[in-house]
């Protein structure tokens, strides 16, 4: 996913923190293994509820879990409420956190898939396939949208919170999320060629709208 813009944290009351040591600024001194362990201890807290340890979660992961919500959100609103309702997932869930990935993936997957459940239940994808649409798109489908795109992430996301929802959907499924067509499919109960298809559409409409920004820009 490419790196976007800091958000502001959705919480901002005091609670106290004493009891855990902060994750981030010792990186250059404190091995991999030490952060691990780190963010181990800091799961365990968070799963006995203790809310010193609640509080540091929200303080050093909000910012990056908002910028997920935001990407497939259509509005802040939206974003709030996804990013809500996997905090929600992520604390009632975090007992089963086994450091098979760091916290943070593991936290943007769960954070990821709450969005993708959100969206789905606004949009209807629709099930039909242009087959002529499809036709010579293969090729330069996995080709890295935003290289050649002269834009900042800040605009870049303006444009896809801009997307119908299911345009939207499947483009931060399989653009930013690497999420397979098959895979996409399978969770969306639609066939591999209306992926495809919806994200062909998607990627066009953006192409649209960015040359049509670099016309007004060039005037």
């Amino acid at each position: 996913m490419p790196e976007l813009s800091i958000y502001p944290f959705l919480r901002n009351e005091k609670v106290s923190t004493a009891g855990v040591q902060p994750i981030e600024g010792d990186a250059s001194k404190a091995d991999a293994s030490a952060k691990m362990k780190k963010e181990h201890e800091l799961a365990e807290a968070c799963a006995r509820g203790e809310q010193y340890a609640q509080h540091e979660l929200f303080r050093l992961y909000n910012q990056k879990m908002m910028a997920v919500c935001r990407v497939y959100a259509a509005n802040g609103d939206d974003a709030k409420d996804i990013l809500m309702d996997g905090y929600v997932k992520i604390l009632t869930n975090i007992k089963n956190f086994r450091q098979e990935s760091s916290l943070e993936t593991w936290m943007n997957r769960v954070m990821a898939n709450t969005a993708v459940d959100h969206l789905r239940k606004k949009s209807k994808v629709n099930n039909r396939v242009d087959v002529a649409e499809l036709e010579g798109k293969a090729a330069d489908e996995d080709e890295d949208f935003f290289a050649q795109i002269n834009i900042s992430n800040d605009e870049i996301l303006a444009l896809v919170q801009k997307l119908p929802d299911g345009y939207r959907l499947v483009f931060c499924m399989y653009a930013l999320e690497q999420n397979t067509h098959k895979d996409i499919a399978a969770r969306l109960g639609i066939s591999i060629g209306t992926s495809k298809s919806q994200y062909a559409r998607a990627r066009r409409v953006l192409q649209k709208w960015i040359l049509e920004r670099e016309l007004i820009l060039s005037n």
